[in-house]
């Protein structure tokens, strides 16, 4: 995994957030990484993550939009916390 801390986006997207590269074995996913905090001295280069997904909005007639991202994964091999 490589990732930037994006403190400059678009209108309406909410900064700061944590662009990320993630090697899905031997894929390549442009992601965002969540869950990490936003300071680049505690997010460690090819870390474990794991898939999480997300609710990202919601339209007219109620439908959720589900939206996915990559979490740290502790080393103790336990899951962190659901967003």
């Amino acid at each position: 995994m490589s990732f930037t801390v994006v403190h400059v986006a678009a209108p309406g997207l909410e900064v700061p957030y944590v662009a990320a590269v993630v090697d899905c074995g031997g894929t390549w996913v442009r992601t965002n990484l969540v869950d990490a905090g936003f300071d680049p001295t505690q997010i460690e280069l090819r870390a474990p993550v794991r898939l999480v997904t997300f609710p990202v909005g919601t339209d007219d007639q109620g439908t959720t939009a589900i939206g996915f991202g990559f979490a740290p994964y502790k080393t103790d091999g336990v899951a962190n916390e659901q967003r």
